[in-house]
């Protein structure tokens, strides 16, 4: 897709997210989307986006802090900014025990919260709350699985692992371009 065909469907993804949350009263959410529009329709986020391949379509189910993580994932990809760190450490910390990118949900979790058993070797474990680790993996799921860089298979999840975020927050180089 060309880069203006790309803002004017992510634009009109994001404007209908903006009206069904103005219908609903919801001014607080409606702002927050306006403001992801400004930054998915800037010329960085539209090159990263045609780097991954990404279809405005996925923003129409994505929440607020899934899209969010996703915008975040594509400034860093090009090297514009930085992924968020919970969406770093479960990106990091799946692929150091699972090469494969195969990785539970659970060892996502136990990535952002101690209190979360596990017995693998994770590299970073943050200290969150239970609640807090739950919401971050799957958010970080869901804006991975709207970037193509992963999919949800029953209780766990692949990252693709050649994906260009995944190399990227991997430690990869920024796209040039």
């Amino acid at each position: 897709m060309e880069p203006e065909q790309m803002r004017v469907a992510v634009q009109a993804a994001i404007e209908r997210r903006i009206a069904t949350q103005e219908a609903k009263g919801n001014a607080s959410l409606a702002k927050k989307w306006a403001i992801e529009l400004r930054h998915l329709t800037h010329d960085s986020s539209l090159k990263a986006m045609a780097i991954v391949g990404f279809d405005p379509a996925r923003l129409d189910n994505l929440a607020i802090y899934a899209a969010t993580k996703a915008r975040k994932a594509l400034a860093h990809l090009v090297g514009v900014g930085k992924v968020d760190p919970y969406t770093e450490v479960l990106v990091r910390n799946a692929l150091a025990v699972a090469p494969d990118g195969h990785v539970a949900n659970g060892t996502m979790t136990a990535s952002l919260s101690i209190s979360r058993k596990t017995t693998l070797a994770l590299p970073v474990r943050r200290a969150g709350a239970e609640g807090t680790a739950s919401t971050q993996a799957c958010s970080t799921r869901a804006a991975l699985v709207a970037l193509g860089a992963g999919v949800a298979i029953g209780r766990a999840f692949q990252l693709d692992i050649n994906h260009p975020v995944i190399a990227a927050i991997a430690g990869g180089a920024a796209q040039e371009g």
